[in-house]
């Protein structure tokens, strides 16, 4: 394995159908619920439960109060989530094609994926 592959090796935890199951039965009819409730009710940690509701395919949304079923949110609520994640993904887009300028730089070769990358900033 090279440098390279290391940055694109990803250790996210590996949630199960189960585990949104219950994390959506948690939210189901209680608006927001912030993160250190869900921690206690579902006995896991705060990086587990974000890692359910990015595999929520769209179920759950988060924002400063916590977590909400998507089906609960109203507009506004929904739209402030949105544009918080776009924004996020914006930076960490900016982020990574610095980061592979400065690897490609040092180890004196092109990365393929800055290109594509590049085209899309």
């Amino acid at each position: 394995m090279t440098q390279l592959d290391l940055l694109f090796e990803s250790g996210a935890p590996r949630v199960a159908p189960a585990d949104l199951a219950e994390m959506i039965h948690g939210l189901t009819g209680r608006g927001w619920v912030a993160a250190r409730v869900l921690v206690v009710m579902l006995g896991q940690n705060e990086r587990f439960i974000r890692a359910i509701a990015q595999s929520s395919a769209g179920e759950i949304i988060s924002g400063q109060e916590g977590y909400k079923l998507t089906r609960e949110a109203d507009t506004v609520e929904t739209q402030r989530c949105v544009n918080r994640m776009q924004s996020q993904a914006t930076e960490m887009q900016r982020r990574s094609i610095a980061i592979l300028r400065v690897a490609s730089e040092r180890a004196g070769e092109t990365i393929s994926s800055e290109r594509r990358l590049c085209s899309k900033a």
